[in-house]
């Protein structure tokens, strides 16, 4: 029998015996250690003293978010792939340049044939962690749906109303940090709060033909600073609800021209909102620590080493459930008995090598290994004292990736080929509780990709250029899945079903072609047909032998885009402008009660559902009326729904066509400003506020459960010194305190009625110095 000295009230860490459960194989936690994350401070007060050390005093305040002064000519394409502003730019009222690498090549984002919205890090958070939720509206099309999205641990991202709600499924949304692909949301909000995240590209439709990995619906690239001269910083921050955070960063040039590193540091921990007197303590509390360390070599002009090694650590609590009807029940208080607990830690490491040939040739390796252990990772759902409804769910996922890329830049082509291989171990345990009744599964699924891809641009006058590009892949999946019965302390009983070993293989070719024209330095249009697709495969958590048997097809999406990039104003205002047609095959969507091939399957199975459509339109507005004051502007009009539905119910109420597609708002707006105050004091003021809005929109597919609107309101304020080495920064968010619901769990059946809540406001005060 299988042995668990586990109870769900505890949070010692879950372990399982794969022996007994016949899985074949044990993935136990990576031996990350303890010991190494009990290093984490030592090691950055140990880096610090040596960056401070050898620091050379700079003459402007620098800045985990700024370029520095390029050694090398690595270093200066650092340097240009940043949001640039000049020291004229920032006191003109012409707005700055700003350059992307959406495209694997450095390009000016309005001359880019592409639809890119650009984050910088200080639209996440100045002081705290940063969410998935603080993605909400931050940019045109880009939706966190779900009460994940107040965790840092997960959060599923939608673009353009096509997204992934589970974190054991691959996301329709693909995540890349520093060029390395996450294939899942857990974690998601963590590669955010790292103090020398520089920006967030969001690209919007599918991707495929320029990165290793397939999606439907886009990317996000997180791309941090990789280290250059000497330069350091470090801030505190205090706030609501017991927060306390700490974040650092060191760059150090140890032998000039050859030799630099880096370390950013970052540690927060809040007591939680959320009142619960079963647990006996305040719940929704957040507790996470994050470090990154590079080390970059560059022994000639055009050959560099880049060596990154970055740990992540989450001991926050799950988002909880309130149970409106039980007595004493509120907004903020909980009678949830399942201790919240989560126990994660993530790791990676990546090597990314680059050799140049000339101006004009280039050629890139990366190789990367990651990890996921999560030692607890609880989801409880009823916010009640029983065990009414709820599961854990613990992960253990290591990947491994090779990515080999040959770039040419030319006068009038420019071009990206390369090759990928992506390689993936999980194991999924869930022991679960419904009314008292529990049961488990231990789930095994090995992946793997192999894909090569190339795209080219060519001018064929000055104006007119044309863009075509193609992806071909194989993936495949060996998947096996164990149930089991237990006891209320989660101890295994014996079987329940074995799968055995299930297969998917399933070869792609996913194409592009497009054209753009510079009507004039001010005027830029393009248009672009491209496929894409999100990867099938097996249920990661079936509770059943029915649907373990289940195996979806790829997701397909047929896009056609037009856009337009517009300066006017005298170069104070840029309009970018997008208006694209997704046109969606073999849609992947969870229906309950499902009969496939003639056969009842009970509970909830995803399935490739029928055809969707998403279409609409993006608009981007940034302005600088005057020199003190940075507007930005977005919007997006849209509508998502099904044009054809798979009947899997037989009944009236399984056709679901017509219907919204989940989180997919009607309107998506926002704008964010700054101003610097016209005071007569010594040092420089600034004052700034978000606002974002999220039209009404729908959990499920059978538009059953509704969002309401939501609009959300922060604000800052910050001081910085007349010398630049202080900066003191004021900030609240959800300025309005709304409290919005952003999930349910309604059955009748078992008397389960819960709801989820956005956080209250809060309020944050950081003190920053520079050296």
């Amino acid at each position: 029998m299988l042995r668990r000295k586990y109870n769900k009230r505890t949070t010692g860490s879950l372990r399982y015996d794969a022996a007994v459960l016949q899985c074949g194989r044990e993935s136990g936690r990576f031996a990350l250690n303890a010991g190494a994350m009990k290093l984490l401070p030592f090691s950055l007060i140990s880096a610090l003293a040596t960056g401070f050390a050898h620091a050379q005093e700079p003459t402007a305040a620098p800045s985990a978010a700024s370029s520095t002064t390029a050694a090398t000519p690595f270093a200066a394409s650092q340097a240009a792939t940043a949001t640039t502003v000049s020291a004229t730019a920032a006191t003109s009222t012409t707005l700055p340049e700003v350059t992307v690498t959406a495209e694997r090549h450095v390009t000016d984002l309005k001359k880019t044939p592409v639809s890119v919205g650009v984050l910088g890090a200080d639209r996440f958070t100045t002081g705290g962690v940063a969410q998935p939720g603080d993605l909400n509206a931050a940019t045109a099309s880009l939706v966190a749906g779900g009460p994940s999205q107040r965790t840092a641990g997960s959060g599923g991202i939608y673009i353009r109303g096509i997204g992934t709600g589970s974190p054991t499924y691959s996301s329709a949304v693909a995540l890349y940090v520093d060029d390395v692909y996450i294939p899942r949301s857990l974690g998601n909000g963590l590669y955010m709060a790292f103090p020398d995240v520089e920006r967030v590209e969001v690209l919007r439709g599918p991707q495929g033909t320029l990165y290793g990995m397939n999606s439907s619906a886009g990317a996000r690239k997180v791309i941090s600073l990789d280290p250059t001269d000497n330069s350091a910083w470090i801030q505190g921050t205090a706030g609501s609800y017991g927060a306390l955070g700490v974040k650092a960063y060191v760059s150090h040039e140890i032998k000039p021209g050859l030799l630099y590193f880096s370390l950013a540091y970052g540690r927060y921990k809040d007591d939680g909102y959320t009142n619960d007197p079963v647990i006996g303590r305040s719940i929704d509390s957040t507790n996470t620590e994050v470090l990154r360390g590079k080390v970059r070599l560059t022994p000639t002009a055009d050959t560099e080493a880049l060596f990154s090694y970055d740990i992540e650590r989450d001991r926050s609590d799950t988002y909880s459930y309130i149970a409106p009807n039980y007595p004493g029940s509120g907004i903020r208080t909980s009678y949830e008995n399942t201790d919240p607990s989560i126990d994660r830690d993530i790791s990676g490491v990546s090597l990314r090598l680059t050799k140049k040939f000339g101006d004009h040739l280039s050629l890139r390796s990366i190789t990367a290994h990651r990890w996921i252990s999560d030692g607890r990772y609880p989801l409880t759902q009823d916010g009640v004292p029983t065990d009414l409804y709820g599961w854990l769910l613990n992960i253990d996922q290591h990947q491994t990736s090779q990515e080999f890329q040959f770039n040419g830049d030319y006068d009038r082509f420019s071009f990206t080929t390369g090759a990928v291989y992506f390689s993936e171990d999980v194991t999924d345990f869930r022991p679960s509780w419904t009314s008292g009744v529990y049961k488990g599964i231990v789930s095994q699924i090995e992946n793997k990709s192999y894909a090569a891809y190339a795209q080219g641009h060519y001018k064929i006058t000055p104006q007119f250029g044309v863009t075509a590009g193609i992806r071909v892949n194989r993936d495949e999946q060996n998947y096996q899945n164990t149930g089991f019965a237990s006891n209320a302390a989660l101890q295994v009983l014996g079987t329940t079903f074995q799968t055995g070993q299930l297969t998917q293989n399933v070869n792609s070719v996913t194409p592009k072609i497009g054209i753009d024209y510079q009507w004039n330095p001010n005027i830029f249009s393009y248009a672009s047909i491209t496929k894409g697709e999100k990867s099938g495969g097996y249920n990661p958590v079936a509770a059943s032998l029915a649907i373990s048997q289940i195996a979806v097809s790829p997701e397909r999406v047929l896009t056609y885009e037009l856009g337009n990039k517009l300066t006017f104003w005298g170069g104070r205002a840029q309009l970018n402008t997008a208006l694209f047609y997704n046109d969606f095959d073999d849609y992947q969507a969870a229906i309950g009660n499902a009969i496939i091939n003639g056969q009842l399957i009970n509970g909830s199975v995803t399935v490739n559902a029928g055809k969707a459509r998403t279409y609409g339109a993006e608009f981007e507005l940034t302005a600088r009326p005057v020199s003190d004051l940075n507007v930005n502007t977005w919007l997006t009009v849209q509508q998502a729904e099904f044009q054809q539905f798979v009947n899997p119910t037989g009944a009236p109420t399984g056709n679901y066509v017509g219907n919204q597609l989940p989180y997919a708002s009607h309107i998506i707006a926002g704008v964010h400003a700054t101003y610097r105050l016209p005071l007569h004091v010594p040092g420089t003021t600034r004052i700034g506020a978000t606002v974002r809005f999220l039209s009404h929109s729908y959990i499920d597919i059978a538009n059953q459960q509704p969002l309401g609107a939501q609009t959300y309101i922060d604000a800052m304020a910050e001081y910085t010194s007349p010398s630049s080495n202080w900066t003191a920064t004021f900030e609240v968010r959800n300025l309005l305190n709304r409290a919005y619901v952003l999930g349910y769990n309604v059955t009748p059946s078992i008397g389960l009625n819960a709801y989820n809540y956005s956080p209250p406001r809060t309020f944050m005060v950081s003190l920053r110095r520079d050296f």
